[in-house]
C-alpha cells in the first residue's frame, strides 16, 4: 500500500512513465527527433567567449527536423529512456506500488 505522503511523488513518476513510453512508441512508429534542448552545463571558469567567468550558459533549443543524425542516436536515446523506465518502476515498487487493484 502506498503511503498517502508519497501520492504526489507516485503521480509524478507515473506521468514520467507515460511520457517516456509515448516517446519510445513514437520512435518505434518511425518518429524523428525534431527539437533538442542542450543544457548550459556547469559554470565555466575561463571561457574564451561567452558569459563572464563563473556564470552558467543558458540552455539552447535547436530544430533538428532537417538534420541527418545517425540511427544509433535514436537507439541510444531509447536505451536511456528504457533504463529510466526501469528505475522508475523500481522506485514505485519501493514506494509500495504493486500494480494490484
Amino acid at each position: 500500500m502506498v503511503d498517502r505522503a508519497n501520492l504526489e511523488k507516485v503521480t509524478r513518476l507515473y506521468e514520467e512513465l507515460r511520457v517516456l513510453d509515448a516517446a519510445i512508441g513514437n520512435f518505434d512508429a518511425g518518429g524523428l527527433i525534431v527539437m533538442m534542448t542542450v543544457s548550459g552545463g556547469p559554470p565555466m571558469t575561463s571561457p574564451p567567449t561567452g558569459p563572464p567567468s563563473g556564470l552558467p550558459r543558458m540552455p539552447v533549443t535547436v530544430s533538428t527536423a532537417g538534420m541527418n543524425y545517425p540511427p544509433a542516436m535514436v537507439d541510444s536515446i531509447k536505451a536511456q529512456f528504457t533504463a529510466r523506465i526501469n528505475a522508475i518502476n523500481q522506485e514505485l515498487t519501493e514506494l509500495g506500488v504493486t500494480g494490484e487493484a
